[in-house]
């Protein structure tokens, strides 16, 4: 229930329909519908999360963390909405801090 809740909030911040959000996943009618008594597939999660950028852990509530970080799209790691951890710790803001002064000073000594 809470995946479906989930896709719901989404569609309806994206301001669509379960059913758009359905065709834009290339999901058949009642899919998402179903997910309020049935575990969805991965798949069918996996292209919902296509659909709003985000994650699989995000709309099965394993996260908080709305936003699908991909290779593709540089991250501004000082941007606080972005959600940091390491190892399964979420790293805080002194150490988002430590972080970029230690990434700043290996770009400025061409470490790499």
């Amino acid at each position: 229930m809470e995946t479906y809740n989930r896709v719901r909030q989404l569609a309806n911040e994206h301001r669509l329909s379960i059913a758009e959000v359905e065709r834009r996943a290339k999901l058949a009618p009642q899919t998402i519908g179903n997910w309020r008594r049935v575990n969805p597939s991965g798949e069918a999660l996996g292209k919902v999360a296509t659909v709003f950028n985000t994650t699989v852990d995000y709309l099965l509530g394993r996260t908080d963390n709305r936003m699908a970080i991909t290779s593709d799209r540089p991250v501004d790691i000082s941007d606080r909405t972005i959600e940091l951890s390491f190892k399964n710790h979420t790293l805080t803001d002194r150490q988002r801090s430590d972080l970029s002064v230690y990434i700043k000073t290996m770009l400025e000594t061409n470490y790499w």
